[in-house]
């Protein structure tokens, strides 16, 4: 989701596009600029939509992107390498639609817009390396302690105590600069003197508990810190208009893919049965939403009788991988296959990847609430999978459980278009 901090960011991008458009067009057309605007503000403004893409699925507008100054200017340096390279070819096929033909003004934009950006980025960078405020965290929970290790290299000082009488509260505050207060559900009636925080309102101090603090920060939920009251309050399975909405997506976007890949498909096809042989297609039980069992299908990539042993992990460098699996895998060509059961309402774009009746049995007896995850539908790709990618034991599916459950509190259109924008990522 976009916070209010990404949004300036994306609004600062805005204003910099803006001033290098302008300062191209005086550059190449003097004082005859305001003849050439209304031919160049189309394609140019098609290009922001381009550059803003590529940021965000590069990290650009992460809250939290780097204190690293030079890392920062590789980054975007090579993110803007990227975008020039892209619209070039934009511009080079579609070039025919315009009514200018902008070659030389798109070097020229791009020299000016990168070196704002990252003129821009790195005076963000260098202004808040060590924030001069101070953070003070109350508890003993491993969250908060993840927390208090995040915010070690950001705040000049940052203090965690396991509790505070309200009077050392009261002298705590009146004396420190604070950023945020921070604190687990047990110590919550510390902060219920309401005279004491309305200073604390009156400044801005943001004050959250560890469970929101969590999800603000590191875009997942804390499992240990909630509660079967917490999924009351915040967990909607139904959404209106979003889960029609979303249908309909899924439905027009597969049906369109499925047809334009028909020749991937065939291809694909073709080479698991030229170099492994058959079965072309693997075809595997996962659960659905409401724990309803459907046929996931993929083009094979592992060997033949691959789990003649009993179920197994899927694992990043997974042994049992063909030659030609490693690439289909690699490229997620595996997946299109899926875009049936999308198209047949078994699965969606985004959700919570479906895993095996097998491994959903165990993980549910470690894992607290676990079953929620299957109160929507399955997706192709999804928050987990972006953030965490493979699991190969329970430790690791707890973690990408976190993330699963950021999703379905906070699912929207707009988190989804977000979610598919960071998933092409990885074809890049």
């Amino acid at each position: 989701m976009l916070r209010k901090r990404q949004l300036g960011q994306l609004f600062g991008d805005l204003v910099l596009y803006s001033l290098a458009f302008l300062l191209t067009l005086y550059i190449r057309y003097g004082n005859s600029i305001s003849e050439q605007i209304p031919a160049h503000f189309a394609p140019f403004a098609f290009l922001f939509i381009w550059w803003v893409m590529l940021f965000y699925i590069n990290d650009l507008y992460e809250l939290e992107f780097t204190r690293n100054w030079i890392f920062v200017i590789r980054k975007i340096v090579s993110v803007c390498v990227v975008a020039t390279l892209g619209a070039a070819l934009i511009f080079y096929f579609f070039g025919g639609m315009l009514t200018v033909a902008p070659k030389t003004n798109l070097i020229l934009f791009s020299l000016l817009f990168s070196f704002f950006i990252v003129s821009a980025r790195l005076y963000v960078v260098m202004r808040r390396r060590v924030s001069p405020l101070s953070v003070l965290l109350l508890g003993e929970s491993e969250e908060i302690k993840t927390l208090e290790h995040y915010f070690a290299d950001k705040f000049t000082n940052v203090v965690r105590v396991s509790t505070m009488t309200e009077q050392e509260f009261s002298k705590y505050i009146g004396n420190t600069t604070l950023a945020y207060i921070i604190f687990d559900e047990k110590e919550k009636q510390m902060l219920t003197a309401f005279h004491v925080l309305m200073p604390l309102l009156r400044a801005d101090v943001k004050i959250m508990t560890t469970t929101s603090a969590y999800e603000y920060i590191f875009k997942k939920i804390p499992i240990k810190e909630i509660s079967s009251a917490w999924f009351l309050e915040y967990i909607h399975l139904k959404k209106l208009p979003f889960d029609p909405i979303k249908r309909i997506i899924d439905i027009v976007f597969s049906a369109i893919l499925i047809v334009a890949l028909s020749p991937i498909f065939i291809i694909c096809g073709l080479l698991v049965l030229l170099f492994t042989g058959q079965p072309i297609i693997y075809s595997q039980e996962r659960v659905g939403k409401n724990g309803k069992l459907f046929r996931l299908r993929k083009f094979r990539s592992m060997v033949r009788d691959a789990e003649n042993t009993g179920p197994q992990w899927s694992m990043e460098k997974d042994p049992r991988v063909t030659k030609l699996g490693k690439f289909l895998r690699a490229s997620h060509l595996d997946e299109i296959p899926q875009l049936f059961s999308i198209f047949a309402g078994k699965m969606s774009f985004v959700g919570p990847r479906p895993e095996r009746p097998h491994f959903v049995e165990s993980l549910a007896k470690d894992i607290p609430y676990f079953e929620i995850r299957h109160a929507i539908k399955p997706g192709l790709t999804g928050w987990a999978q972006i953030r965490h990618g493979y699991t190969s034991d329970t430790a690791a599916f707890f973690e990408k459980f976190q993330y699963d459950l950021y999703y379905i509190k906070n699912r929207s259109l707009v988190f989804d278009a977000l979610v598919v924008l960071k998933t092409v990522r990885k074809f890049m």
